[in-house]
């Protein structure tokens, strides 16, 4: 299944730029991993010098009548901003 990403108009704030893409990053993580990707919350964040999406939850690991195991789950990427030197 191919996502497409979401089509951001020039000259909007980069706030709705980050949340438009925080849109996109959730969608991959449903087309990857279907119906287990509703235990990951995605969190985005930015700051001046980078832009940071963190992903937390549990991974299902044992499933049983009694109860099931899971591992929890915590990843981040995080992209420095581009900064033009002379």
């Amino acid at each position: 299944m191919a996502v497409a990403a979401p089509a951001i108009p020039f000259g909007r704030t980069f706030r709705v730029h980050l949340s438009g893409r925080s849109a996109y990053a959730q969608s991959l993580l449903h087309a990857g991993l279907g119906s287990s990707a509703d235990e990951v919350v995605l969190e985005p964040r930015e700051d001046a010098a980078a832009v940071t999406l963190v992903a937390r939850g549990s991974w299902p690991v044992l499933t049983a009548p009694f109860g099931g195991l899971s591992l929890p789950l915590r990843a981040e990427a995080r992209i420095e901003r581009e900064r033009w030197r002379p």
